[in-house]
């Protein structure tokens, strides 16, 4: 069983934002840019990116089919790490939990997500769901093409 500690969480930030200029190449439409491979994913291993900036996401391949997933089993699916409540990041998951679909416990309230029903709270003091990334796939390449919900702190920047 393999956890995410704030060690690993942070050398695969860095390592995302290091990979972020080569995912996104300028024939890619605008709002559509490349977050992984098919063929490079795992069960239960999450792999970081960032989209849109400064967001960080995770794009994991569960051991069953998801609400909204993509590819084999329509397993693949991706979501912001930042907790909808205060925005905390979801920094540590089992990896035998996270390919269940089980994401969390947020590391400030508890607060506990399924990502196999839309990134649903089940536990803990967030009132909403975590935003959800929106997939498209091309051949091996996984997609990034919209985000479902408001990012954490976003709505302090909308016209008033």
């Amino acid at each position: 069983m393999t956890d995410i500690t704030r060690r690993t969480f942070g050398a695969s930030l860095l390592g995302a934002l290091a990979a972020a200029p080569a995912l996104a190449s300028e024939d890619q439409a605008p709002g559509r840019v490349r977050i992984g491979r098919l063929s490079e994913l795992e069960t239960g291993e999450p792999v970081m990116f960032t989209w849109p900036e400064p967001h960080l996401g995770i794009l994991v391949k569960l051991d069953r089919a998801a609400e909204f997933g993509v590819g084999p089993n329509d397993s693949v699916v991706a979501y912001h790490v930042a907790c909808p409540h205060m925005g905390c990041p979801i920094l540590s998951t089992a990896k035998d939990r996270l390919a269940k679909g089980e994401f969390g416990p947020c590391g400030c309230h508890e607060s506990l997500f399924d990502l196999t029903a839309h990134g649903r709270q089940i536990y803990g003091r967030a009132s909403q769901d975590l935003v959800r990334v929106e997939l498209e796939v091309s051949g091996d390449d996984v997609y990034a093409t919209a985000v479902v919900g408001v990012p954490f702190g976003e709505a302090l920047r909308l016209p008033r």
